[in-house]
């Protein structure tokens, strides 16, 4: 996943990620690019992504800041 600056996910990682799929979802909670590297497991129940895709997205979120970390 490549996030870009201020903390927002490329429109391209989106659709290979599947968040379009999502979008709703997400809206709905008024998760926005910002908050998006601050979600949980939790979260990501709570706004009905399935197991699989929430699984990609915390794993890109962990990359993140392991990649805000290094600078």
């Amino acid at each position: 996943m490549s996030f870009i600056p201020n903390s927002r996910i490329s429109v391209t990682t989106r659709y290979q990620l599947g968040l379009e799929k999502y979008e709703k979802n997400f809206k709905k909670r008024h998760f926005t690019d910002p908050t998006l590297p601050l979600l949980t497991d939790r979260e990501l129940q709570e706004v009905n992504i399935p197991g699989g895709a929430g699984l990609l997205i915390l794993d890109h979120i962990k990359r993140y800041h392991k990649m805000e970390n290094r600078k």
